[in-house]
Parts: C-alpha cells; sequence; structure tokens
C-alpha cells in the first residue's frame, strides 16, 4: 500500500494512505486528524518523522479508530 503525501500550507500536510486520509498540523505541537485502519495506520507511523501530541478521531466507526492504539503506542 502506498502513501502519497502532499503539502497543504506551511504546516499542514495530507497522507492518503489506502482509502484513508490523515492530516498533520506541525506546529508548536503536532497534531493528526485521523487514526483509520490499524493497516493503514502502521504504513503512516513508517512516514512520520514526528509523534504526534494530540490526535483527533472524527467519529467512532472503525474505520477511524482502529488505528489509535498503534498511534498512541508511538
Amino acid at each position: 500500500m502506498d502513501v502519497e503525501v502532499s503539502q497543504l500550507t506551511d504546516s499542514v500536510w495530507l497522507y492518503k494512505v489506502g482509502i484513508v486520509n490523515y492530516y498533520l498540523y506541525k506546529g508548536e505541537k503536532v497534531v493528526l486528524y485521523e487514526a483509520g485502519l490499524s493497516c493503514t495506520a502502521s504504513k503512516l507511523l513508517e512516514e512520520l518523522d514526528v509523534a504526534p501530541d494530540y490526535l483527533i478521531v472524527p467519529h467512532g466507526h472503525f474505520d477511524h479508530v482502529c488505528g489509535v492504539s498503534l498511534i498512541a503506542e508511538m
């Protein structure tokens, strides 16, 4: 599974992993929007050069929360 990375602004990046879109904000703190699936979260973590300080999960469906434990361990 490939990871497509696009820089949207000076401080916001979009990571497309399979069917999941992750947004990363890098400022004083690092914020990751989306936890995704376990398989996509593991690919995302291979690409990230920083650990997120905060994780925002948009809602509780399985395709948005299964990666929470992997990201929390980072």
